[in-house]
């Protein structure tokens, strides 16, 4: 570590036995009345203007209502929304089951409707176990 031999010299002067106690009190309230005079200077306010601005409550109180009504109203929109994806929800329930249904007793009293079904749904020409099983695969997955 290299060190600059201004800075060097002038610790070595400070930390010196042939300094006597006066030169470092001298130094030493040297360096507490810097200090002092900047910290007063930076804390003295010479402007004419208040550093706090001033606020009109009125205004402010104003404001607050506004953004509540704001609040309140996004809210009820919310609240409508969710209510309208809800019934949409139950609706879409309602027809699943109604097609299952209506699959299981086309199973169950027109067989050949069914084969029929699950051919069209798999693109072939006839009907077979396979493409049965392929397309309930993919009726699941919606």
């Amino acid at each position: 570590m290299v060190k600059s031999t201004k800075s060097g010299i002038f610790v070595k002067h400070l930390k010196s036995k042939n300094m006597d106690t006066n030169t470092r009190l001298k130094i030493t309230l040297g360096t507490i009345l810097i200090v002092g005079i900047i910290s007063v200077g930076l804390s003295m306010n010479n402007r004419n203007t208040p550093i706090v601005e001033t606020v009109n409550t009125n205004e402010l109180l104003v404001e607050n209502q506004k953004l509540k009504s704001e609040n309140d109203s996004l809210i009820a929109e919310l609240g409508q929304t969710n209510q309208l994806f809800d019934k949409k929800e139950e609706n879409y329930i309602k027809v699943i089951a109604r097609y299952e249904y209506g699959i299981d007793w086309i199973k169950s009293y027109h067989r050949n409707v069914y084969e029929e079904f699950h051919r069209i749904l798999a693109f072939k020409e006839t009907y077979s176990r396979e493409a049965e099983v392929q397309t309930k695969k993919e009726l699941k997955d919606y």
